[in-house]
C-alpha cells in the first residue's frame, strides 16, 4: 500500500511541475497591460488555477465497515471494523461548465473485527472447502488460550474508479461545494485474519494470509458531498464478498458498505 502511494504521490507531483510549466512559458507570450487584471477572461483564470491546483487530487478516507445478510457467527463491532482508501483522480471538466468526470486509481482496505459477544471466533478457510468461523479454542495450538483480546480479518483491493462530479466553484476544482457520483472496480491484492490473545499468562498475536475464498472482484457504487477540501463518503459493494458455495454458513449472500470522512489532500 505504501508503495502504491509513493508512485501515485509521483505521478501527482510530475504532472503539476508539467502543468506549472507549461503556464510559465504562455505567460512568457502574452502581454497584460498593467490595471487590466480585472479584465482577464474566465478561461484565463481558469488557465491560471488549474496549474496551481494541478491537473488531479488525491483523495484520502477515513471511515468504517458494515456487513450486510451475514449470520450470527459473522457479528461484526462496526466502530471497530476500519476502512481506508487513498485514490488519484484525474479531473476533466465539461465545456467550462460546472461538471466534470473524474476517472482514477486507488488503493482500499477493508477491516472487519468481531463483536464483543463472538470475540472468539475466527475465520479458516481449508483445501477446496467452504470457508468457516470458528471458536479460535477449538484450532491445534490455541487450546490454552486465557481470553481473547480482539480477533478481525481484512480484504485489501486496487480499484479502478469513475466519478461523475458537480460542483459549485467553477474555476477552482478543488474549491466551494461538491457532489459526486461513483463507481468502481476492485482486484483483491491481499486478505488475512489477525488474532490477538494471552497464552500461557503471556499477550501473543498472530496472522494468517490467504484467500479465504473472499472473491477476487468487486464492483462498487458510491457517493461523495462536501466542503472544499473535506467531506462525506458512501460506498455500497454489489459483489458477495465470498466466492458463491465457498461461503461461511448462513453467509452466502453477505455483502458490505462503507462510510466516513474524506479528505482531498492536494
Amino acid at each position: 500500500m505504501k508503495i502504491l502511494f509513493f508512485i501515485l504521490f509521483v505521478l501527482h507531483c510530475s504532472l503539476m511541475v508539467m502543468a506549472q510549466t507549461e503556464e510559465v512559458d504562455k505567460s512568457k507570450k502574452r502581454k497584460v497591460k498593467k490595471g487590466n487584471d480585472k479584465k482577464l477572461s474566465v478561461k484565463k483564470i481558469y488557465k491560471e488555477y488549474k496549474a496551481i491546483d494541478g491537473p488531479g487530487l488525491f483523495y484520502l478516507s477515513r471511515g468504517w465497515d458494515i456487513l450486510n445478510n451475514k449470520g450470527p457467527q459473522l457479528a461484526i463491532n462496526i466502530w471497530g471494523s476500519r476502512y481506508a482508501d487513498v485514490y488519484y483522480m484525474y479531473d476533466v471538466r465539461l465545456f467550462k461548465s460546472k461538471f466534470s468526470v473524474r476517472p482514477g486509481i486507488g488503493i482500499s482496505s477493508n477491516r472487519f473485527k468481531f463483536a464483543k459477544k463472538v470475540k472468539n471466533n475466527t475465520l479458516i478457510a481449508l483445501d477446496r472447502a467452504p470457508s468457516e468461523v470458528v471458536p479460535l479454542q477449538t484450532l491445534q495450538g490455541f487450546e490454552n488460550i486465557m481470553r481473547v483480546d480482539k480477533s478481525q480479518f481484512q480484504v485489501v483491493f486496487l480499484d479502478l474508479a469513475f466519478e461523475a462530479v458537480f460542483r459549485t466553484n467553477r474555476i477552482k476544482p478543488k474549491k466551494g461545494f461538491f457532489f459526486t457520483l461513483g463507481v468502481r472496480g476492485g482486484l483483491r491484492i491481499d486478505s488475512k485474519t489477525k488474532v490477538k490473545f494471552r497464552q500461557d499468562n503471556r499477550p501473543k498475536k498472530q496472522k494468517d494470509k490467504q484467500k479465504f475464498n473472499f472473491n477476487n472482484t468487486r464492483f462498487s457504487f458510491g457517493a461523495k458531498t462536501g466542503w472544499d477540501f473535506i467531506g462525506v463518503f458512501y460506498w455500497w459493494t454489489t459483489t458477495p464478498l465470498f466466492v458463491r458455495g465457498l461461503s461461511p454458513i448462513g453467509a452466502e449472500n453477505t455483502n458490505y458498505m462503507n462510510f466516513g470522512i474524506v479528505v482531498v489532500l492536494f
